[in-house]
Formats: structure tokens, sequence, C-alpha cells
């Protein structure tokens, strides 16, 4: 039961931390809501990070330098077209590009067979997968034993893949703020796949 909790959880904590580090703005305002004296976290804020519209984008966005677009008409999603464009294909390339062959275990080997173009449909997909499946178990939607479509175990091991990969990923980026050193960052995301 705790399984899909820490599974959820993982994701949350990771994607909104790396989310702050691409978008520091949208963290600090989150932040100084919460330090109002008039915050309370029994109410539902319209300003707090939310897996759908910060994390995943609430819709593909067509054509997205169209001249006319208003920048408050522009996703600012992890996972959303505009990261996609200006930063994950870029990263995911600097990333394939500097990490020797021999290096980063069966993960990067993994991320290998993938091409830049392909890199955020997948992370797309598996992130939605993966916390689909936790929330399952965080809501308790199941009159069977959970067991019966996952184990904690294997969800707890993907969540944790999933993560890592975004991370390692994200840190290749010129973008990001506070970067691992490359050969740091590699060493990290081996020890992980022990």
């Amino acid at each position: 039961m705790f399984g899909p909790f820490l599974g959820r959880s993982l994701l949350e904590v990771a994607f909104t931390a790396i989310l702050g580090r691409l978008d520091p703005f949208r963290v600090v305002i989150l932040r100084e809501m919460q330090l109002r004296p008039d915050y309370t976290p029994e109410r539902r804020s319209q300003a707090s990070i939310q897996w759908t519209g910060d994390i995943h984008a609430e819709k593909k966005v067509d054509d997205l330098w169209r001249a006319d677009r208003s920048v408050k008409d522009m996703t600012r999603a992890l996972f959303g077209d505009y990261y996609e464009q200006i930063f994950w294909r870029g990263a995911f390339q600097r990333l394939v590009d500097s990490v020797p062959e021999d290096r980063g275990g069966e993960w990067m080997r993994e991320l290998r067979r993938i091409t830049p173009e392909g890199i955020l449909p997948r992370l797309r997909l598996e992130s939605a997968r993966i916390y689909s499946a936790c929330s399952k178990g965080v809501h308790h939607e199941f009159l069977i034993p959970p067991s019966n479509f996952y184990d904690a175990t294997t969800l707890l091991k993907d969540a944790t893949e999933l993560v890592a990969r975004v991370a390692l990923v994200a840190n290749a980026s010129k973008d990001m703020l506070f970067q691992l050193p490359s050969q740091e960052a590699i060493e990290c995301f081996e020890r992980l796949q022990v």
C-alpha cells in the first residue's frame, strides 16, 4: 500500500525540482503564496504545482512559433511542446554525444536507442503510465489486490529509473541551473542501477 505513494511522491518531487531549475519563477511564486498568513493547506490553491498543466501540458500546441501567439498562451509544462523544442531535444543530443559508449550502464544503452525527436514523447508516455499506476494505488481504486496489476517493487524501480533518466538528460542542458559536472552525473546514474 505504501509503494504507490512513494512512487508518485518521487515523480512529483523530482519533476517539480527539475521544473524549478528550468523555471524558478514558478516555484518561487508558490513558495511566496505558501508563506502568506492567509494560506491554508486545506484549500486547493490555484498556484499549486499540478501534474496536468505544470508537468504534462493540458493540450498539444500547434504552430509553436506563430507570431500572433501571446506569451500567456504558451505552455510552460515540463513535458510540454515548448520545452521539447527549446530544451529536451538539445539536452538529449548533448548527453548522447558526451557520454562514452562504455558508460551509463543499461539505462544509457536504452536512451541511446531513442532519437532526439523521440525523447519527449517517450518521457511523456512513461511518466503518464507510471504516474497513473501509482495514482490508482494512492486512491485505492482497486477492489481486488493491486498485486494483480503490479508489484510495488517494480513500480518503484520504474519510477526511480524514469526520474534518473529525466534528471540526467536535464542535467546535460546548457540552460539547466546548478548542473552537476558531467562525470559526476554519470557516476550517480550508474550507481542507481546497481
